[in-house]
């Protein structure tokens, strides 16, 4: 009976000193002996631009800038490093035609020659015309050799004369096509000009206007539309239709008087297209294409998004028309 007592004696203190190790272990594994605190996030919803798919009727437009047929702006300028000008033509706003001669610079030596060789030639054959009458009046003196080496004068003056007017042009600014003056250099009314600088500056273009277009709009050789510039409206025919890479390019002549307008405006047509009814549509850039597919995001009441493939018809004025997938009201996110 002694024995079994000092047994659970024994026992009983044995376990009372190892408790007190283990939990002191555990507290060490545990925290390392420092306080820890652990900080959870509150969740936050992804926040979207939305917009709501709506049903009704959308009248589309078609607008179009109309520019100059073969537009293009010539520059002139002189070569020699010191001109001084003769007489000035032109001025800001001022209309030229093909070969007028807008600026003259002085070219005393060069005119003096021309002058001396038109009247050498005019003599020359004033006698040819001289000598052939006598010949025809009397047949007793022959001129024949004389009238053959006028005419070899002639030529050689002309040679001269085409000669000095090639160096003539060189202080000339002659107009290459008709148009509308867009800028004319001070240095013009100074009364000189330098070497590589603009001097004058000319819009040219024909009477016809040209737009192009992506939008699958019919035009029609023939049909008339009116065109603006400003409060002005213009009368324009349809004289060509023709395709480009993706683009469609129209000419347009005008019918009206084109009073007003310059080689540098651009006419504004609107064209009003057959009217849409009862479309389903949205915005376009609701509209995502994945692989040649269209989809539009729908949010639901929790915040999140759900794909929903769509068909999509035409887009008309940054709407998309809807064809199946989508319902008036339901809300989407925008791209």
């Amino acid at each position: 009976m002694g024995v079994k007592y000092r047994k659970r004696v024994y026992y009983i203190f044995l376990l009372l000193c190892v408790i007190p190790v283990l939990s002191g272990c555990n507290r060490q594994e545990s925290t390392g002996g420092k306080e820890v605190f652990v900080t959870i996030e509150e969740y936050q919803k992804n926040v979207y631009q939305t917009t709501l798919v709506q049903r009704g009727t959308i009248e589309p437009m078609l607008t179009l800038r109309l520019k100059p047929d073969e537009y293009e702006i010539n520059a002139y300028s002189i070569n020699q490093e010191l001109l001084e000008v003769e007489e000035n033509n032109v001025e800001k706003g001022s209309r030229v035609k093909e070969g007028d001669v807008m600026v003259a610079f002085k070219a005393e030596d060069i005119e003096k020659a021309i002058a001396e060789y038109e009247e050498r030639k005019t003599e020359d054959e004033m006698l040819i015309d001289h000598y052939t009458k006598l010949m025809k009046i009397s047949g007793k003196k022959d001129y024949a050799a004389d009238v053959e080496k006028l005419k070899r004068d002639v030529n050689i003056a002309n040679l001269y004369i085409e000669e000095q007017n090639q160096r003539l042009s060189q202080y000339r600014l002659i107009a290459k096509k008709g148009g509308l003056v867009t800028e004319v250099s001070d240095e013009l009314y100074k009364g000189y000009a330098t070497a590589g600088k603009t001097l004058v500056r000319v819009a040219s273009g024909s009477s016809d206007y040209t737009a192009s277009t992506s939008d699958d709009y019919e035009f029609q050789v023939g049909d008339i539309y009116d065109a603006q510039l400003g409060m002005v409206v213009y009368k324009m025919e349809v004289v060509e239709v023709e395709m480009e890479g993706e683009k469609n390019v129209i000419t347009f002549h005008p019918v009206s008087e084109m009073t007003g307008v310059t080689e540098t405006d651009e006419l504004i047509m609107e064209i009003h297209k057959p009217v849409i009814s009862d479309a389903v549509y949205v915005e376009e850039s609701a509209i995502t294409e994945v692989d040649g597919k269209y989809y539009a995001f729908l949010l639901d009441e929790d915040g999140f998004r759900q794909a929903a493939p769509v068909i999509v018809g035409d887009v008309i004025d940054g709407y998309a028309i809807i064809l199946k997938g989508l319902e008036e009201g339901e809300r989407v996110t925008l791209n």
